[in-house]
C-alpha cells in the first residue's frame, strides 16, 4: 500500500514539477543527511543538512579556485557519510536504542 501511495505521489509532483534526469540526486542527499544527523531525529537531520550543505559549498568553491572543478564534490560527501558510520554510526543527534529480549 504504501508503495503504490509513493507512486501516486510521484506521477502528482510530476504533474505539478519538471522531471529532470538528476532529480534523484536530491534524495541521495536527504539520506546522507539524515545519516549525519541520525537516523529518527529531526532536529539532527535539519543539523545534518546544514553540515552538508556548508560542506558542498566548500567544496565547490575549493573546486573551482584550485581548478579541479566541482565534479569530485558527491565523492567527498559519500566519504564523509562513511567517515560518520565508522565514528559515530548513531550520527550527530542519535540515540542508542537498545532491543528488548
Amino acid at each position: 500500500v504504501s508503495g503504490a501511495l509513493a507512486g501516486l505521489a510521484g506521477v502528482f509532483l510530476g504533474i505539478n514539477y519538471t522531471l529532470y534526469p538528476t532529480l534523484g540526486s536530491l534524495v541521495v542527499k536527504g539520506f546522507i543527511a539524515s545519516v549525519i544527523g541520525g537516523l529518527g531525529s529531526l532536529p539532527g537531520a535539519v543539523i545534518g543538512a546544514v553540515l552538508l550543505g556548508l560542506v558542498e559549498t566548500g567544496l565547490n568553491y575549493a573546486g573551482t579556485l584550485q581548478g579541479f572543478g566541482t565534479s569530485y564534490t558527491p565523492v567527498f560527501t559519500f566519504l564523509i557519510m562513511l567517515v560518520f558510520l565508522l565514528v559515530r554510526p548513531r550520527g550527530i543527534a542519535g540515540s542508542n536504542i537498545q532491543e528488548k529480549a
